[in-house]
């Protein structure tokens, strides 16, 4: 819900606005002045209760608190939705074989280093790490519905090891594969 939304009453903009700047507030690297823009950043969701004048008083406040914003340039940095699509697809049928970066970035016709960087803008973790935690969901899957043996996920799931899986796996899920396969197929 916008101000703009809410009332249609001329109020000043802000540059005829009363700013903070000359009263030596910021919330640059402040805990007081983060937590004081999450409080009115709470208060502008369910801002129905407020007087409208309240409310862009509080609007000209947080933006004046709030860090600088980079302009918007028509697109986020992140993958396409179809980059994102064909990336998924690609992880899920070549999850037991291994997937490089630079065959992710083909699919999705950018350079390497181009799609690792939308790839961390739009997933917010590195290629590499976001398969890994699609393979141990997977392996999660399966050791919660298959009567099979560790070595036999690892290597359905694209770990070259038992060991190696081990270690990742409780890493993500901080319990051994062992342990999550008695509690989750057997009940234990």
């Amino acid at each position: 819900m916008t101000i703009d939304a809410i009332t249609s009453r001329p109020f000043p903009d802000r540059a005829t606005a009363p700013t903070l700047g000359g009263s030596g507030l910021s919330a640059a690297g402040s805990t007081a002045g983060c937590a004081l823009i999450e409080v009115l950043s709470a208060a502008l969701v369910d801002a129905d209760w407020m007087a409208p004048d309240a409310l862009r008083y509080m609007q000209l406040a947080l933006d004046e608190l709030s860090p600088p914003r980079m302009a918007r340039t028509g697109h986020s940095g992140g993958l396409a939705s179809w980059q994102t699509r064909r990336v998924e697809q690609l992880v899920e049928e070549h999850m037991e074989a291994g997937l490089s970066t630079v065959r992710m970035a083909e699919a999705c016709a950018l350079s390497r280093g181009h799609f690792c960087r939308a790839f961390k803008q739009t997933y917010g973790v590195p290629p590499h790490r976001w398969i890994q935690t699609q393979r141990v969901e997977r392996a999660m899957k399966l050791l919660s519905t298959e009567p099979c043996s560790i070595a036999d996920v690892a290597l359905m799931c694209g770990f070259k090891d038992q060991s190696h899986f081990s270690r990742v796996f409780k890493a993500h899920a901080y319990v051994t594969p062992l342990t999550w396969h008695r509690r989750a197929y057997y009940g234990l």
